[in-house]
């Protein structure tokens, strides 16, 4: 897998290949603070909601505390009519310790089974716990019933001594208050924020993505382009080539170091050609397929040739030696890299002399 990516970046250009870093950094980074701020907002949207539910359940409890204690069920009724009329969706439930609804807001639902009526599986558990053990469960529970979701606090209704009178003192615990507030809305709304949040942090890594790229094509990739630009001229021949850059970075560095290795190559240049106009004995040159680019008059003259009808043609078609079918020095030469010294040849001129 590592070897196919390197292949395949050595296919892209650089600033394919900068623009592909800063995404994938800029996503990554980006994509973790759009991560913890959603959670953050999730979280606390449900920490305040449960703390609401808290409160409505500890203010319930506390108005049907006293007409629970002398009896009058007919106060308590009118208090789970007007929450069912004032608190849009909630729904407010007692139960015995049997679990059976005793009091609710839906009226339609009392003395059923309290446990038809919760659909989490973690919530009809901590009812049952707390009904034995007369403690509250440490948490809320969030369950869906179709469309709808409902946040639950469960908290124990305990024989107090104002209840003897009623139910004796042998039964601890004497039933249970269950409070669901629907939060359908509230997932929506952090539905909605998550959505708005994806959107502008999209178009933020998008923006920091091309500020980014604006910024290095300036100070990187258009600089080592054009440099690029300057050395295809010089592979090709061209050392007029002069490139200006006084920045004071690497790249300004590597420019400065390149007009110089280019003059240094120009004097190396005419000083080889000097030292080629100054040799009077035969003298010629040639590339590595064997075609002469350079000779001089004493060594056209030996061929019968004027230098001009020379350039640019195999060595063999011009020196017609007794080596230019097998050892031949030149050849040797170019394929071992050293030289070939005091080889005696025959030569036949255009003339047949």
């Amino acid at each position: 897998m590592v070897h196919v990516l390197q292949r395949f970046s050595r296919r892209l250009s650089l600033r394919i290949k900068t623009l592909g870093v800063i995404a994938v950094v800029v996503i990554i980074f980006t994509g973790a603070s759009i991560s913890q701020t959603i959670t953050f907002l999730s979280r606390s949207g449900l920490e305040l909601t449960a703390t609401y539910n808290k409160s409505l359940l500890e203010h319930t409890y506390s108005a049907i505390r006293y007409p629970m204690a002398i009896g009058d069920s007919d106060i308590i009724v009118e208090q789970f009519d007007d929450i069912k009329q004032n608190m849009q969706g909630v729904e407010v439930y007692v139960t015995d310790f049997r679990q059976g609804i005793t009091y609710a807001s839906e009226k339609e639902r009392t003395r059923s089974p309290m446990h038809q009526h919760l659909h989490q599986p973690e919530a009809k558990q901590a009812l049952s716990d707390t009904l034995q053990s007369g403690q509250p469960p440490n948490a809320t529970f969030t369950e869906t019933n179709g469309a709808n979701s409902y946040l639950i606090s469960i908290k124990p209704v305990l024989n107090e001594r104002s209840c003897h009178h009623c139910h004796g003192s042998s039964q601890k615990v004497l039933g249970a208050i269950v409070v669901k507030q629907p939060v359908t809305s509230i997932f929506a709304a952090l539905g909605a924020t998550r959505v708005r949040l994806l959107g502008f942090y999209a178009v933020e890594i998008i923006g920091i993505i091309l500020l980014l790229n604006l910024l290095l094509s300036r100070l990187v990739t258009r600089r080592i382009r054009f440099l690029a630009e300057q050395t295809s001229r010089v592979s090709a021949g061209d050392v007029s080539v002069e490139v200006w850059d006084d920045a004071k970075d690497s790249i300004g560095a590597l420019t400065r170091n390149f007009n110089q290795m280019i003059k240094g190559t120009r004097d190396r240049m005419e000083y080889a050609n000097s030292l080629k106009l100054g040799i009077y004995d035969p003298f010629f040159m040639v590339d590595p397929d064997m075609k002469i680019s350079y000779i001089n008059k004493a060594a056209a003259q030996l061929a019968g040739l004027q230098p001009d009808a020379v350039r640019g043609k195999f060595c063999s078609e011009v020196f017609h030696t007794d080596t230019c079918d097998q050892d031949c020095p030149v050849r040797k030469a170019l394929a071992t890299g050293e030289a070939s010294l005091g080889t005696r040849i025959v030569m036949t001129n255009t003339a047949g002399r």
